[in-house]
């Protein structure tokens, strides 16, 4: 299992696929701020732009109006995903047109299996802004 690198992408540029816990972006956000650091990367499908992980953190950025955002871009074709909710069924293309469309799944659905590590990161969110 090897680690990905990253790139800061523009936050305007992404869109979400799921909902996030607006408390859990705050507390996060937070800590972050405290910090004054980003230590870790979200993860977004290159094709279209969509976060597959780290919606909290993605939620954080856009709110504070963050210019960029440290992310690892990932091929869809290459990733697993299955539901974290017994009532949904739904495929990757389903996941891509629903986000396209803004008709994004509820909290804690959509969950990605990525066969690599995320990179320990260290960026300034002064960098960010």
């Amino acid at each position: 299992m090897g680690t990905q690198d990253f790139v800061l992408v523009n936050v305007t540029s992404l869109l979400p696929i799921e909902d996030h816990s607006k408390k859990r972006s705050v507390n996060i956000g937070n800590k972050i701020q405290a910090e004054g650091v980003w230590s870790k990367p979200i993860v977004v499908e290159k094709n279209h732009m969509l976060v597959l992980d780290g919606h909290h953190r993605f939620s954080f950025a856009k709110r504070e109006g963050f210019q960029f955002i440290p992310a690892v871009l990932v091929d869809y074709q290459n990733i697993e995903i299955r539901s974290l909710r017994k009532d949904y069924v739904f495929t990757k293309e389903d996941v891509v047109r629903k986000a396209l469309s803004g008709d994004i799944f509820p909290y804690k659905t959509v969950k990605h299996d990525f066969e690599f590590k995320l990179p320990k990161i260290n960026i300034d969110i002064k960098e960010l802004a």
